[in-house]
């Protein structure tokens, strides 16, 4: 089952999550540092309830030429952006596994940094 690490970042101070598969891979990173801790839970709850549905998913080609998706909320902000792949088929099974994941993803806050 897939987890949300969250916590708050030694170098800038704010909030930030990632979703791991259940072989530890990460599907999803925040866009952005949250300003506060409740911020940060909101981006995850806002993964969990827009993961599942196609129409929040934009895909690209990143500057370094690797296939990735980025999911937004319903106000078409960013909320999170996968980890470069290498081919449109592995970005396309990143996407898939983040909609069968994300909804159901447990929460684990890591203290001493992120």
């Amino acid at each position: 089952m897939a987890v949300y690490f969250w916590g708050q970042s030694s170098r800038d101070f704010k909030w930030y999550f990632r979703l791991r598969d259940s072989n530890n891979e990460i599907i999803l990173a925040s866009t952005e540092g949250y300003n506060s801790k409740q911020g940060c839970l909101n981006g995850i709850e806002s993964v969990k309830k827009h993961s599942i549905h196609d129409v929040y998913y934009r895909k690209f080609i990143g500057n370094d030429s690797k296939f990735y998706f980025t999911l937004v909320a319903s106000n078409w902000e960013p909320i999170g952006k996968s980890e470069g792949y290498s081919s449109i088929q592995s970005r396309d099974k990143g996407i898939e596994n983040c909609k069968k994941e994300g909804p159901y993803g447990s929460s684990f806050e890591l203290t001493g940094g992120f």
